[in-house]
């Protein structure tokens, strides 16, 4: 995590979401547009490629490349949390001009490309941002010590959203928290922890802390915490600084995090080791604490002050109105959004939805429990069923007796599905890319507060990488041999050709290292025609793609 100048590194991986239409509308094959998109993103970007597959390391510094059938952006290798955020923007913004450049090519009527979190369509789909952070020490030594903050810093990192894993339109400050299944492990796309040990380091002499439990934010003071905070907790954590007792860790993490994620007022507490329960602020003021107080220590960076003075105002303010945060994190200014979308409809209440959600996902769970899936009932159903007899029919007699309680009724069961459509599309059209979603109309308006970068700031991530780590000299020596007549690779490690290879193992490397060799290679990660894209479109007959 920090070299003997007490610098520190850390990237940030960002899958999109991405759909293309042909001419006649009907959506492309996602592996045939994603192709055609990469096609794009080759020719209008500066870029070598990684021996044997589309891997496209920029002269930016960054990566992109196809992830089973959608666009997914490595940021570069960053030193602070105002390096990342340049480096993630940048990549955004050349993603959505390539996505527009598609949209005009002939046999394509329209590109979607967006941040996204979760599918709503009970797939169980979870798009992952994941974040790595160097550390010296094995990530296993100190998991313990940074699963906590993991837990609670949602109440600034969450992107908000719906539990996706039924019909209702249960409101969660993190859709990302339902899928996090374990406390420490090393799956990434099954049995989730919330603190992951894959081994992976891409350095030499040094450990890589991968971390899956986040999720992307629009808000750049949403993505500054989570990674500036975080980058400091495991600072700490891997310079052996003492965390304190141990008793007061959560006795149960994964129910924690999904506990905190349920309550907007951020009120909610859970039991940690010592007896006491605590809620997410708490243990956030524990860390911040702790951080403050090793300020001065040497292997804390020069921007550590700004991070907690940023960390405490946002934890004073959601302690005492999380709505003075609406247009400066994610989540609360998607809950006005939704809030102001469904009391603009005659027919239902923000305050009826978690009693149509109980309904909702009371009903579906009896039926499936039958049909061995999630049906979505509907009210000409439920009253089909009251006819009958069964379980199922006494449950929906019982619920009949629930919505009376509160002046529902069946009868509003569609309109309620309908609702939860819209809620989960203005979801989805938040974080949009291109075309420009409600976010970026949002900051476009001046609506966002607490920006942290200027429009300069994010040009000139798109043409250099960041100053310090090897990002700066990888991304200088893709610009030089780009446009060579010599077939150069690359990857994060190396770039070779030519009989030669620039050594790139230490992350922190600026001197130029070339050595005379051909032995040391890029690693491999896909087949050798997977590299050649517009042969892969005319072998699906989409040739015009690229034409």
């Amino acid at each position: 995590m920090v070299n003997s100048e007490g610098k520190l590194l850390f990237g940030m991986e960002v899958e999109f979401g991405f759909a293309a239409l042909d001419d006649e509308g009907v959506q492309l094959d996602a592996n045939t547009a994603l192709m055609a998109y990469l096609n794009v993103c080759s020719k209008r970007l500066l870029h070598l490629s990684s021996q044997g597959s589309s891997h496209l390391y920029l002269a930016n510094g960054s990566l992109i490349y196809p992830d089973v059938g959608h666009p997914e952006l490595a940021t570069a290798e960053s030193s602070s949390p105002i390096a990342l955020l340049q480096s993630l923007r940048a990549g955004e913004t050349m993603l959505a001009d390539a996505a527009g450049e598609l949209e005009s090519i002939s046999g394509v009527s329209k590109v979607s490309l967006y941040r996204t979190n979760v599918d709503y369509s009970l797939i169980g789909t979870t798009w992952g941002c994941h974040e790595s952070y160097l550390s010296r020490r094995s990530p296993a030594n100190f998991a313990p010590r940074v699963v906590d903050h993991l837990v609670s810093r949602l109440v600034f990192s969450g992107s908000g959203g719906f539990n996706n894993q039924s019909y209702g339109a249960a409101f969660v400050i993190s859709p990302r928290a339902a899928h996090l299944t374990k406390r420490i492990g090393s799956d990434s796309t099954g049995s989730r922890a919330i603190f992951s040990l894959r081994n992976d380091p891409l350095s030499t002499g040094y450990r890589r802390v991968h971390l899956i439990c986040g999720e992307p934010n629009c808000s750049e003071l949403s993505t500054y915490l989570k990674v500036g905070t975080t980058a400091l907790v495991i600072a700490m954590a891997d310079a052996n600084v003492d965390f304190g007792t141990c008793s007061r860790s959560l006795t149960s993490p994964v129910e924690a995090i999904c506990r905190f994620s349920l309550n907007p007022e951020c009120k909610n507490q859970s039991f940690c080791d010592d007896g006491v329960r605590r809620s997410a602020i708490d243990i956030q003021r524990y860390y911040l604490e702790l951080a403050t107080r090793h300020l001065e220590a040497a292997f804390m960076p020069a921007w550590a002050a700004d991070v907690c003075e940023k960390w405490g105002s946002v934890l004073d303010q959601l302690e005492a109105d999380p709505e003075g945060l609406i247009g400066s994190l994610d989540w609360p200014t998607k809950l006005a959004i939704f809030k102001r979308h469904v009391n603009a409809q005659s027919s239902m209440s923000w305050s009826s939805l978690p009693v149509w959600t109980s309904v909702a996902m009371r009903v579906s769970k009896a039926l499936s429990d039958r049909t061995h899936s999630w049906p979505r009932v509907s009210s000409h159903q439920v009253k089909a069923i009251l006819e009958t007899r069964g379980p199922v029919c006494r449950l929906l007699k019982n619920l009949t007796s629930m919505l009376d309680e509160h002046g529902l009724d069946w009868d509003e069961l569609d309109a309620f599905h309908d609702l939860r459509d819209q809620l989960c599309e203005l979801d989805l059209r938040y974080g949009q890319l291109f075309p420009r979603g409600i976010y970026l109309d949002l900051e476009h308006a001046g609506q966002i507060k607490d920006r942290i970068l200027e429009p300069a700031q994010i040009e000139a991530a798109i043409e250099r990488a960041p100053s310090e780590g090897r990002a700066r000299l990888r991304g200088d020596w893709i610009r030089r041999l780009a446009k060579k007549r010599e077939k150069y690779y690359c990857d994060w490690t190396c770039i070779t050709g030519n009989s030669r290879y620039l050594d790139l193992g230490d992350p922190f490397a600026t001197a130029v290292d070339w050595r005379e060799s051909s032995i040391v290679q890029p690693m491999r990660r896909c087949s050798d025609d997977e590299l050649d894209i517009p042969a892969f479109l005319r072998r699906s007959g989409q040739d015009r793609l690229f034409d």
